[in-house]
């Protein structure tokens, strides 16, 4: 299958510095597996009626002008970055989330950059990666401009181990990524998350009890998966504080996170669980949630199974 007729890897343009490296994220991501590129741009406009026509329509005259530089200014960096990286644009008048989990059935991946600190639009942003985190069809990536900006290097791709569906998934795209990347997989696996059973029951027997089960539970996991990647080095790290805080330190300079999602898309509680939902606005790397909903029950709007995309080196 070539580049053009290939699943794209699709990222959101919305002009933010974090944005701006997660665009080139994924293009290098886009580069390396041989995959179009997709950019979008969305929103969805509301106004009040003590607006006149005239008014309106020169403010969304300017919103779209300034969405279509946006697109514009996103194809030029990734066009001096990936000279030779098929391209295509998206741009709608629609709630963003919804439209990115539409496109997510048809994508290899989904890209976000959001700032986590400091501004309602960067709590905006944030909101639209976790709904897509949460309902995507798809493996998603964040950026979240998190964590110290000079951390040293590790060509390593660390991941959550779990035994669930979504678990089992991300841990074999953590693999796969890995070889990609020419790295190692630091796998995560802890022990400690236990509330107060974790001071009550110190140096008992039902506490080593637990350490041993947990760390079957990370043999068993790595053994179904590890053998398909014979040239990938893998660590283990098995630790007694909760899972959030192990994978964010672990995290520290690597080259991507990976964590499955706890739950199926149909269930009451959020498909993310807890430690994901942390880790994506917390992360001190780029963070990829992975771990394909069970249930059809999309976001509103998820109707656009196959979105029209216009083969474009730069918007009109």
């Amino acid at each position: 299958m070539d580049a053009v007729s290939a699943k794209p890897v699709v990222v959101g343009v919305d002009g933010s510095p974090v944005n701006r490296s997660a665009v080139l994220w994924a293009a290098d991501e886009a580069a390396r597996c041989n995959l179009p590129l997709v950019l979008v741009h969305a929103g969805f406009y509301l106004y009040e009626p003590v607006l006149s026509d005239a008014t309106m329509t020169q403010a969304l005259h300017e919103i779209d002008e300034h969405a279509r530089t946006l697109l514009r200014q996103a194809v030029e960096a990734v066009r001096a970055a990936c000279p030779d990286l098929p391209i295509q644009t998206r741009l709608d008048v629609t709630d963003p989330a919804n439209l990115l989990v539409a496109m997510s059935k048809s994508a290899t991946m989904v890209v976000l950059g959001t700032e986590v600190e400091g501004s309602i639009s960067g709590f905006v942003r944030g909101s639209i990666s976790q709904a897509v985190a949460a309902h995507a069809h798809c493996p998603v990536v964040v950026l979240n401009g998190y964590g110290p900006p000079n951390a040293e290097r590790r060509n390593v791709v660390v991941v959550g181990v779990s035994p669930s569906r979504g678990g089992r998934q991300a841990l074999r795209f953590a693999f796969e990524q890995a070889r990609q990347r020419k790295c190692s997989v630091l796998a995560v696996r802890s022990w400690g998350d236990l509330g107060w059973g974790t001071y009550a029951l110190t140096d008992t027997e039902v506490l080593r009890d637990v350490q041993r089960i947990e760390s079957r539970v990370m043999t068993d996991c790595l053994a179904q998966v590890a053998g398909d990647f014979p040239e990938v080095a893998v660590e283990r790290s098995f630790v007694g504080v909760r899972a959030q805080w192990a994978l964010e330190e672990a995290a520290i300079g690597a080259d991507l996170l990976v964590v499955g999602c706890h739950r199926a898309d149909d269930h009451w509680f959020s498909r993310l669980g807890s430690v994901a939902s942390w880790l994506l606005h917390r992360s001190p790397c780029p963070i990829a949630v992975v771990g394909r909903p069970q249930a059809a029950a999309d976001l509103p709007g998820a109707e656009q199974d196959r979105p029209e995309v216009s083969a474009a080196s730069s918007p009109r």
